[in-house]
């Protein structure tokens, strides 16, 4: 009965499909999901700021882009309207941020929810997210 408790209490952090939601303890495995597979495979990194607000890191990524106008997925072509200078940004509820990775290839990350913890475990983190497939 232990391993199956064991197996049953194991966490996932990854989504190998091109779209979909995510929801997970951003305070676990050291706040990385990694959604894609192969060269588009994006390893999202994420740290607490404050109710319904979280912090995007570029750290396993090359580069994380922000326009606070956004609130749906942009076109491919809207891309270019992200600022991509900063390490790290706040995305709030409703916000999108556009990560790239190592490949040059791009995914976009709706939040839409942030839920923190007055102690340090059940946080939550939920987005949609989808990622660009070249045409």
């Amino acid at each position: 009965h232990i391993s199956i408790k064991i197996e049953a209490d194991k966490v996932q952090f990854y989504n190998p499909l091109f779209k979909g939601h995510v929801s997970f303890d951003y305070k676990k495995n050291s706040g990385t999901f990694i959604i894609g597979e192969g060269e588009y495979q994006f390893s999202t990194h994420w740290s607490e700021a404050a109710m319904g607000v979280i912090h995007c890191y570029r750290d396993l990524v090359k580069r994380i882009g922000y326009n606070p106008t956004f609130n749906t997925f942009p076109e491919i072509k809207d891309i270019s309207s992200f600022d991509f200078s900063s390490r790290a940004k706040s995305v709030k509820e409703d916000e999108v941020v556009i990560l790239e990775n190592q490949n040059n290839k791009f995914a976009a990350i709706k939040v839409t929810k942030v839920f923190c913890n007055s102690v340090d475990i059940n946080h939550l983190l939920e987005f949609d997210y989808k990622i660009y497939e070249e045409i």
